[in-house]
Parts: structure tokens; sequence; C-alpha cells
């Protein structure tokens, strides 16, 4: 079977989409006898690339987007005509709407559709051109079982076409042993001004709907019991940093840029633990990172995070942030407790890994072409 992969969302810098396609690509390479990437960014593994324009990188930001989706329309088919493949893999919702190959298409989640204020420019991509390449797509991934149900309930799509494929994460790097994190790494040494001894954890964007505001005010009202700090690791995006800042007052709260994979273990573990505050989420990469470092999380207590962490977590209410600040203080509070979440953090990020994720992607892949 010849798989063709568009690997447009690979980037230099990967957030969670291209975290997830270059992994699940890396992985593709070892059981597959023949593979194709259209990728800007080598993969390494992968011996057949077709390089195509950097511009499509997501970290050229919304000229990136409309240049990747331009390219995907237009030259894509091109490639794929001359390639011959026997199925096309999309590792997020965008593919040519043209031609007969088979695909299989991944949708991480429909965010943008569940709040939409939050979403503006998003709206027409994923009211029209997402469900066009799905109805398109002959076999369609989701991530968890509640984004299975949100494709089906948004865009009528039949539930014997969509197959729940949880993503991994790398166990070469995410694991309890090694170097930790310090606060003293910070540049404005904020833990000698504040005298703190430690820190919480956030990795991910700063969208609406991740709520961080709920969690910084939350923080607010206990930090000082435990002198520690809040650290937010992504990206400082001038669209909603100033609002987050007017929030923080004089607080210990960091937020940190991008922050790269070879840091981002020692990030986790040295965090006395990591939260994730978010309305609603896909999946769920950054904590089942952290499970896999030994960290404890305290999660919303949504669908996707509650499949996807289990017992292995403690939740609350991201609507209310008594509930945020009362989860968050027991367990810094209780040893015991952080043990516990620990240890059942270890076992439940087992379960995981991007080996499985690929050999079930590729099983779509097969039953897409038609391979036995």
């Amino acid at each position: 079977m010849r798989i063709a992969v568009n690997g447009a969302i690979i980037g230099k810098k990967p957030t969670g989409l291209g975290v997830y396609a270059t992994n699940v690509v890396k992985e593709l390479a070892t059981c597959c006898t023949e593979m194709i990437v259209y990728t800007s960014v080598p993969v390494d593994g992968v011996p057949v690339v077709r390089r195509i324009p950097p511009l499509v990188r997501p970290e050229v930001r919304l000229k990136g987007h409309a240049c990747r989706l331009l390219w995907t329309q237009s030259v894509l088919p091109w490639h794929i005509m001359i390639d011959r493949p026997d199925v096309l893999f999309n590792p997020l919702p965008e593919g040519p709407l043209l031609g007969k190959i088979p695909m299989v298409t991944v949708t991480h989640d429909l965010i943008p559709l569940r709040y939409p204020d939050d979403h503006p420019r998003q709206q027409y991509y994923f009211r029209y051109l997402v469900p066009a390449v799905l109805h398109r797509s002959r076999r369609i991934i989701a991530d968890s079982t509640a984004t299975k149900e949100d494709i089906q309930s948004f865009y009528g799509i039949d539930g014997e076409r969509i197959a729940v494929v949880p993503a991994g994460y790398d166990r070469t790097i995410f694991v309890p042993e090694g170097d930790r994190w310090s606060l003293s790494a910070i540049p404005t040494s904020m833990d000698g001004h504040y005298q703190l001894n430690g820190y919480i954890l956030y990795v991910g964007n700063l969208f609406p709907h991740k709520n961080l505001a709920r969690l910084i005010r939350a923080f607010r009202s206990f930090w000082h019991e435990f002198r520690i700090a809040l650290v937010i690791a992504g990206d400082r995006d001038p669209r909603f940093i100033s609002f987050l800042e007017s929030e923080i007052g004089s607080a210990p709260v960091f937020i940190m840029n991008y922050v790269s994979a070879s840091i981002l273990p020692a990030l986790y573990r040295g965090a006395e633990l990591f939260v994730l505050p978010s309305l609603y989420e896909g999946f769920g990469l950054t904590p089942l990172e952290a499970m896999a470092c030994g960290t404890p999380v305290v999660l919303s207590r949504t669908p996707p995070l509650t499949e996807l962490a289990g017992d292995a977590a403690l939740y609350f209410d991201p609507m209310d942030e008594v509930s945020i600040a009362e989860a968050l203080r027991m367990v810094l509070a209780d040893s015991a407790l952080r043990s516990s979440l620990r240890e059942k953090a270890l076992r439940r990020a087992q379960l995981f890994s991007w080996e499985r994720t690929a050999r079930l992607v590729f099983n779509e892949l097969s039953a897409a072409a038609n391979v036995e």
C-alpha cells in the first residue's frame, strides 16, 4: 500500500497539531511499505519527502493558514496525480475536494463551533470547508469519543465512518526521571522576589476557551498560603496577553513564550502539579505528557478529559473559580494525595503511545484503500 501524507501542518515550532502529525508520520514509516510525505520540514525516518513552500507552515500564522489551504486545493492534487498513491492521510481536516483518491482525515476538535464568539475568523473554515473535506473522506478519525459525537452532531456524518483513535506521547522524553525545571530559570528572578516554594504549571495556548482568566483569579485567592507560582507556558499571543496580564495583579504568574520539546519534560517534572482549566478539549495532549512525567494533574470535569485521565486526576468545575481553587489547594496541601495521583498518572499514561496511534491509523488507511 502506497500512502501519501498531507504534512503541510508540520512546522519548525510544532504545537498540538504539528506534534500529532510529526509523531504519527514517523511511526507510520515503520509499519508501511511505501510512504510519501508532502511537507516543508523534513521528518526523521521518512525517506520520501516532497518539499513544499515554507509559507504553509503554521508559525506563519494567518498568512500561512491561507497559503496552506490554497496549496491543498491547487497543488496537492497535482502531486497526487503524479505520485499515484493508494490513499491520502490528512492529519487535520484539510484535504483536496477534487479527485478520487481515498482519504482518511483526522479531526481533533470542533471547538470553534462550540464557542463561535471566541473564534469568529474560523467560522467559515469549520462551517463549510471542514464538513466538505469530511464528507469527501472515506474514513474519519477522532481523538476522543466526545469529538466523534461532535462530528456526528454538527455535520450529520454516520458514526460508522468515524473511528476513535487516541493520540499518544513520546515515551523517550516524557519520563519521570531526568532534569527538573526551577523558578530560578525565570529571567525576572521571580523566585527571589516572592520567596516561592515551587510552581503550578499550565501548558497550551491562550485562547478564551482555555479559561485562563478564571484560573488566574482562582490562583490569586490562595497562592500566598503555599508561596507558589503559576507558570503559563505556551505562546504570548498578542490577541490575549494584555487581557490576561490585567488579571494577574500582584500574584506570581509568569507567562512564558513558546517552549521547545527539549525543555518541556523538565518543565513538567519540576511542577508541583499540572492544571488544565479548559472549558473544552478535543483530547488533552499536555495532561497526557504531564502524567507520563509523573506530575499530578488537576483537570476540568469535561468529557474528553475524564475519558483521557480516568481516576488518575482530580477534577473541578471549570465555570466555578471556587471549585478550581479548592481542587488546586487540596492537592498542594496533601502530600499523600499527590503521591497517589502521581502513581495513577504513570500507570494511566502507559495506555497511550504514538506507536499504538499509528497502528490504528494504519488500519483505517488500509480499510479506506481496500487493502487487506
